[in-house]
């Protein structure tokens, strides 16, 4: 009788250990498988943040290139204009002194006078004299 309680106490204790690996084992699987979820939604929200990242840095980089392409123009327009007013102010006393010369104005006089209709109605007007005198 001894012999059957020990074989029992063994059986029972076995029996036991049995259950207890079965459950262990039941757990672990259990949290392989959370774990395997939690991984595969990080990567998804990596993979969504990394893909939102893009975009936003692409449309930024649009932005730039606009925003670029525009303060381009607009130093061209400012250099333009700047350039065109030095040249304006160079060449104003030149130009002026060239079209005061009595020849010039002679010349241009005749030639307006001479592609006119005869019966043409005139009116001269005569402004301020630009360069110098002569």
């Amino acid at each position: 009788m001894d012999t059957d309680v020990a074989a029992f106490a063994r059986q029972l204790r076995q029996d036991g250990i049995d259950a207890a690996r079965a459950e262990a084992e039941r757990i672990l699987a259990q949290a392989r498988a959370q774990a395997a979820e939690t991984l595969r939604q990080a990567r998804e929200a990596a993979g969504a943040a990394q893909a939102d990242a893009r975009a936003a840095i692409e449309r930024e980089r649009q932005r730039f290139a606009v925003e670029l392409g525009m303060a381009a123009r607009d130093t061209m327009l400012m250099t333009s204009q700047d350039i065109e007013r030095v040249v304006m102010r160079l060449l104003r006393a030149r130009i002026g002194d060239a079209l005061a010369v009595d020849e010039v104005v002679r010349k241009a006089i005749l030639e307006l006078i001479g592609g006119a209709a005869r019966d043409s109605v005139w009116e001269i007007a005569v402004g301020p004299r630009i360069g110098k005198a002569g």
